[in-house]
């Protein structure tokens, strides 16, 4: 065995060469050794016996248990390969991560390539690929070892020295960089030609700012064109509605209808465009605001014709920027412009194991306009493409500082602030992975109000008719094979049920606050706060309590402690309040403790809010902690 050894400052590496098939290796099980593992279970997928959520590391467990483990019999023929592989080499790092590469007898990609981990003195499959060349295997392997160390990072985040100090910058920052978000994003507007600002969807106080910047008589002096986040081909649509000397939203509507397959209808949205329409009523022709769409093509009607659901699919962040870049090239207006978008196309992070930032629209854009392109933010949770949330930004430090300013609107640069320097975790499908920081992922940082107190844009009025709904139904049955009434469980495919079934979210206080978690989560590290662990609340206890009764509702909120938090030893309650009852049947009820450490000792109130079945609502940490809790 020729065995190379590396050393480093993190990890150990080594390689060694096996050069063994796998029916050499004995008859019994054996996962001490990477290569002794890899034998075995090329034996157990030949004889079609065991199962993948014994042989397979804790990594795995999550994505193995959503999909039958068992393994099957194979053919004679897959038999053999299994049996006959040769075993080239082993690749070790940090002396629990391995990569066992062999070659097939056969097939195209011949060179197999298993991952293992080692857990309790056991080599555990990590994963499996096959490749056309060792290179290949030996390459991919290196950029696994990347996003190892860069998650690795990640995870060994160090403990805040002073959580007090750093707060305390913080909000010094902001009282002595923040501007007022009107304020703030015109004068962007004047010194950049383009301003893109990232969105959470479906936010009326946020565009409502937007209507407010364009109304701004200022606006129109710097900035000509707004591009939006719509499919371009109902550029006509909005053309016409712009030139229209009446009033006529049904265009908008039309517009909006032919985005998502149940279309977006966002009344706060609508209202922009009805902002600059009226706008522009009030400017001379040649200095009127143009709207532009620039996102892929959504033309539902002919999709449905030619049963085609995927026909304008492409790189969306790659067509926006195209079409930004070509209308500003091509646009005789000297004016700048105003891009509103989702947060995740503007975006510039590097993930960990790559060595750029994905190309988003935001990057796309910087590589033509360079400093000529300001990117904002909007503050929210963190938010994952489909809606789940899974805590608050920063861990909750820029909550707790725009709280320690009396929540006051305010919009600001992060390069060079604390605010800057926190790893960026807006985005809830790269929570994991993100290896930037904020100020490397935007340039500035947009705030309105707290989370806790938003609700869902409103649905635009008479959006859902009876005929749109049968559209609806045709669209559901391309992208599902099944109608409304089968998919949705809808009491039929009328415009009634619909908005019905949409307004059990639309126009609604945001579900998010039960999964924000308790703004002080970014102390965890400091001693005094490592109960504040956030996972996510149950839907429904795991205990028969009756929520309608304090002793009940007590035994909910341990119940809730033990599963949710990181509930240390020295948790020590000091009192409970009284259960309280609103008009909706919804039971609340007060809590106090005190953790103690050696950083001394911390109190705390958090209220708790069940339904009526005992289902967790909320819980929320109450800033303003009173001396008693009321009985």
């Amino acid at each position: 065995m020729v065995t190379e050894a590396t050393s480093g400052a993190d990890h150990d590496r080594s390689a060694y060469v096996v050069a063994r098939p796998v029916s050499s290796f004995d008859a019994d099980d054996d996962f001490s050794t990477p290569e002794a593992a890899y034998a075995t279970i090329n034996r157990c997928l030949a004889e079609g016996r065991g199962d993948w959520l014994a042989m397979s590391a804790s990594s795995l467990r999550d994505r193995l248990s959503q999909s039958p483990t068992r393994l099957q019999k194979p053919t004679q023929e897959e038999a053999r390969q299994f049996l006959a592989a040769d075993i080239l080499s082993v690749r070790v790092d940090g002396g629990d991560f391995a990569q066992v590469i062999a070659r097939w007898p056969s097939g195209s990609k011949r060179i197999d390539v298993r991952t293992f981990e080692l857990e309790n003195g056991r080599w555990l499959n990590a994963g499996n690929s096959r490749y056309a060349s060792v290179e290949a295997a030996e390459s991919a392997f290196r950029r696994v070892l990347h996003r190892r160390n860069d998650l690795e990072t990640i995870r060994s985040r160090p403990p805040i020295d002073d959580p007090d100090a750093l707060l305390a910058d913080c909000v010094a920052y902001l009282r002595e960089h923040g501007q007022p978000p009107l304020q703030f994003v015109l004068d962007a507007l004047g010194s950049h030609r383009l301003v893109a600002i990232g969105e959470v969807h479906h936010r009326p106080t946020y565009w409502q700012l937007n209507s407010a910047i364009v109304r701004d008589p200022r606006f129109a002096e710097v900035a000509g064109t707004i591009y939006l986040e719509l499919p371009m081909h109902a550029q006509p649509l909005v053309d016409q509605f712009l030139a229209a000397e009446e009033l006529n939203t049904a265009l908008v509507i039309e517009t909006l209808r032919d985005n998502l397959w149940t279309g977006w209808p966002d009344a706060a949205m609508l209202d922009f465009f009805v902002s600059v329409w009226e706008t522009n009523r009030q400017l001379d022709p040649q200095r009127r605001i143009r709207i532009v769409l620039v996102d892929m093509q959504r033309p539902w009607r002919e999709l449905i014709r030619e049963q085609r659901l995927h026909k304008y699919d492409g790189d969306r962040n790659q067509l926006m920027a195209d079409n930004i870049r070509r209308d500003m090239a091509t646009s005789a207006d000297p004016r700048h412009a105003l891009f509103i978008v989702g947060y995740a196309h503007l975006e510039s992070v590097r993930h960990a194991g790559a060595e750029k930032p994905r190309r988003t629209a935001g990057v796309i854009l910087r590589e033509w306009l360079h400093d000529n392109l300001l990117t904002i933010v909007q503050h929210g949770p963190m938010i994952a493409n489909m809606g789940r949330v899974f805590g608050r930004a920063a861990e909750g430090l820029f909550d707790e500082a725009f709280a320690e300013q009396g929540h006051a609107p305010v919009a600001f640069s992060l390069r060079g602030s604390q605010f800057g320097t926190h790893r960026f975790d807006l985005n809830g499908d790269e929570r994991d992975s993100a290896m930037s920081n904020f100020e490397e992922a935007f340039d500035a940082y947009l705030y309105l109000g707290p989370l806790e107190d938003e609700r869902f844009s409103p649905l635009i009025s008479g959006f859902y008719t009876d005929d749109f709904a049968q559209e609806l139904d045709q669209r559901y049955r391309l992208l599902t094979g099944k109608g409304l009434v089968e998919g949705l469980r809808l009491p039929a495919a009328d415009g009634q049920s619909l908005a019905q079934w949409m307004g059990h979210s639309w126009g609604q206080p945001r579900t998010w606050n039960s999964r924000l978690g308790p703004k002080t989560r970014w102390r965890m590290d400091d001693g005094a706060g490592e109960y504040l662990v956030w996972n996510d609340p149950p839907a429904m206890p795991t205990i028969d309590a009756d929520p309608t009764t304090r002793n009940g509702m007590i035994r909910l909120v341990e119940d809730f402690l033990q599963h949710n938090f990181r509930d240390i030893q020295n948790r020590r309650t000091v009192e409970w309040g009284g259960a309280a009852v609103d008009s909706a049947g919804n039971r609340s009820i007060d809590y106090r403790f005190e953790s103690a450490s050696a950083g001394g000792a911390r109190t705390a109130v958090f209220r708790f809010t069940f339904a009526p079945n005992g289902g967790l609502i909320s819980v929320i940490e109450m800033q303003e902690q009173p001396a008693a809790i009321p009985p």
